[in-house]
Order: C-alpha cells, then sequence, then structure tokens
C-alpha cells in the first residue's frame, strides 16, 4: 500500500475513533463531564469561526488595492471627463 493511502486510511480511522470517543464522552459519561464537554466543543468552535474572521481580515488588509481603470485617449485624459467637457 502506498504512502498516500495509508494517510487516507489513517484519517478515516482516526476520525472515526475520535467520533465514537466524542459521542461516548457527550452521552454515556456523568453530567460535569457531559457539561466540560459540551463547553470546550462550544468554545472550540468559536475560536476557530473568530480566527477565520481575523484571517479574512488579514488578507483584506494585506491586498493591494486595485485602482479603477479608466479608458485614456490620446491626451492622457479620461474619455468620459472629455465627454462631459464636449455636453
Amino acid at each position: 500500500m502506498n504512502r498516500r493511502k495509508l494517510w487516507g486510511l489513517f484519517g478515516v480511522i482516526g476520525s472515526i475513533g475520535l467520533l465514537v470517543m466524542y459521542t461516548y464522552l457527550l452521552f454515556f459519561t456523568s453530567e460535569r463531564t457531559q457539561q466540560i464537554v459540551a463547553r470546550l466543543t462550544l468554545y472550540a468552535f468559536v475560536v476557530f469561526l473568530l480566527l477565520g474572521f481575523i484571517l479574512v481580515g488579514i488578507g483584506i488588509l494585506r491586498t493591494p488595492q486595485i485602482p479603477p481603470i479608466r479608458e485614456l485617449n490620446d491626451e492622457n485624459t479620461c474619455s468620459s471627463e472629455n465627454n462631459e467637457k464636449s455636453s
């Protein structure tokens, strides 16, 4: 079996294992453990959501602003400006 399929198999088996463990912790343990697991899950969800917003904001801040494209005529002025002047 090649390395790629081995990593894929490990990912599937690992995910199923974590799902089984999470389900057990959330539904079949003491109420205190269930509360802790639910709170940690909610906290992790909010953290990842806000990290996504932070990454999008950083991406917007780092992207250079693209100037609007203006069509220039022979006199290096915008043709729409010339049309307004002649009207």
